[in-house]
Order: structure tokens, then C-alpha cells, then sequence
């Protein structure tokens, strides 16, 4: 939660077993702007990526959702500057790529 912009966040626990919603737990009971929520049992015919997007998307009355994996870090200025480049262009969507540093096979950095 180190943007310089002040968003609300939303984590999805899946069910993940990577510890990621453990995590999210205890990081939402010391940062008001966090909400842990719980995907649930996955519907026929979905998909648990999409699932988990849909669950996040549902009541979010604000005009920009940021869609982004948990094991992912973000430079502090990138949803400010994300956004700014959006409304100075008149983007309805942007798609970021940013660098990735792999530490080894399998491993999640």
C-alpha cells in the first residue's frame, strides 16, 4: 500500500494456499483502505482468475479499477501516473507491462 495515490484495495482470497490470504488478513486489520474478500466456491463453468475478478468488481461504484496478482510490486507512482496517462488521453482501459524477476523455477519472488 505504498502509492502515493490513495486507493481502496480490494484483496480476493481464492483459496489460494499460498499464504496470500493469511496475509491479506492481517494486513487489513491495521489498513482501513484494505478489504479481504472471500471468492467462495468456484460456479459451474467459471474459472477461479475470473471468478475472483468478477467477486472484486461487484459494487465498486468507481470510474477505474486497477486489476493486478498479489505477488506483483508496483512502483509507489504507478496508479497515479497510470491514471493521469489514461484521463490525458481519454482511455477507457490501459494494459501495463511492467519488468519481471524470476528467482528461480517454480518459485514465486
Amino acid at each position: 500500500m505504498a502509492q502515493t495515490a490513495s486507493p481502496l484495495v480490494r484483496v480476493i482470497d481464492d483459496g489460494s494456499t499460498d499464504g496470500s490470504g493469511e496475509l491479506a488478513a492481517a494486513k487489513a486489520a491495521r489498513e482501513p483502505r484494505l478489504a479481504r474478500l472471500e471468492a467462495g466456491p468456484l460456479p459451474p463453468g467459471w474459472r477461479g482468475k475470473v471468478h475472483a475478478l468478477w467477486v472484486g468488481a461487484r459494487g465498486v461504484a468507481t470510474p477505474w479499477l486497477l486489476s493486478t496478482d498479489a505477488d506483483t510490486r508496483h512502483a509507489p507512482d504507478l496508479l497515479a501516473r497510470a491514471h493521469a496517462a489514461a484521463a490525458d488521453r481519454g482511455l477507457d482501459a490501459v494494459s501495463l507491462a511492467g519488468v519481471q524477476e524470476v528467482r528461480g523455477l517454480g518459485r514465486t519472488c
